[in-house]
């Protein structure tokens, strides 16, 4: 008998959460169909994950795969990509360091370059965290980028194959004098020492 209930209890729990995403779905599809500016799909999933996680408590937080990718960078040094490091500049998104040996540095893209589109898609309206998602993938995946070099050619196609990319603790290190050495330490991972 008590086998029965359980499993009942059970049952009964799944149907009602099958019967709850039903609903968040046939809402967001009405949504999406009906209302009047387009609505953005990721973002709205985002406000809805972040309010049922905000209802429990406040140690309960969910982690897209962009920050988790971002920890693993800052805790191992490495990641999959091209290799490059961005920033928006004047509303650009821009090249402001192509790491050694990296796709970025082989494919020819320089400090300063300034990225219009990756694989079609216009950078003009992502933020940066939407520009390294394009720019990260599996290795050996390839990625098209049109990038306009200020001063020089414009609408630029760079054709890049990923790859896994290390990110060195120490990019610089060298001797000033005899008695004065120079050493450029930009991470802590785990072999930082």
């Amino acid at each position: 008998l008590f086998l029965g209930i359980s499993a009942f209890t059970w049952n009964d729990r799944y149907f009602e959460i099958l019967k709850n995403m039903e609903i968040y779905s046939n809402v967001y599809k009405e949504l999406n169909a009906n209302y009047v500016d387009d609505i953005d799909p990721g973002e709205m999933m985002k406000i809805g994950i972040d309010a049922m996680t905000n209802s429990l408590d406040p140690y309960t937080n969910y982690i897209s795969e962009a920050r988790v990718e971002n920890y693993r960078i800052s805790t191992q040094g490495k990641y999959e990509g091209i290799g490059a490091v961005i920033k928006d500049v004047d509303g650009e998104v821009t090249v402001i360091e192509a790491l050694e040996n990296s796709p970025a540095l082989k494919a020819g893209l320089k400090v300063g370059d300034q990225i219009k589109a990756i694989n079609g898609l216009s950078t003009g309206d992502k933020s940066g965290e939407e520009v390294l998602s394009l720019f990260r993938g599996v290795p050996g995946t390839k990625v098209e980028m049109t990038v306009d070099r200020p001063g020089g050619k414009q609408g630029m196609k760079v054709r890049l194959t990923r790859e896994e990319v290390s990110i060195p603790n120490v990019p610089h290190a060298g001797m000033v004098s005899d008695e004065i050495a120079y050493v450029t330490l930009t991470t802590f991972t785990a072999n930082a020492s």
